[in-house]
């Protein structure tokens, strides 16, 4: 089962889980995890949406026995469409500003990153 609810629902995810490793046909959850790798982020503690990541993977790793449920976390890092363009209003969340010839750019300056890309 994969799920895919956005970040205001991600915590209706313990329900869908519980339910998964009831069922004899489902085998392996992934839960949406999309995004940056919450658990070795120390920010993700005190943001909202990665605070609802956190229960739900607490959750996974002490409430579910692997041998009811596996599952796994893809973590794709934040999508790469997000920081090529500046939404004014939203300068704080990084970009470029073409016209302007301006960058905003998010983290420590020696930070890796990995980046995934979403289709047109």
């Amino acid at each position: 089962m994969i799920s895919a609810l956005g970040r205001n629902t991600l915590a209706q995810q313990i329900p869908l889980i519980r339910l998964a490793a009831a069922s004899k046909d489902v085998k392996w959850f992934l839960p949406s995890e999309y995004g940056t790798d919450i658990k070795y982020g120390p920010a993700s503690a005190n943001e909202k949406p990665h605070q609802q990541k956190l229960k739900v993977r607490a959750y996974l790793e002490d409430e579910i026995s692997r041998d009811d449920l596996a599952f796994s976390y893809v973590v794709t890092g934040p999508f790469a469409e997000m920081y090529v363009r500046s939404d004014p209003g939203f300068e704080e969340a990084g970009g470029w500003d073409v016209k302007g010839r301006k960058a905003v750019l998010l983290g420590e300056k020696e930070a890796e990153i990995s980046l995934t890309t979403m289709k047109e």
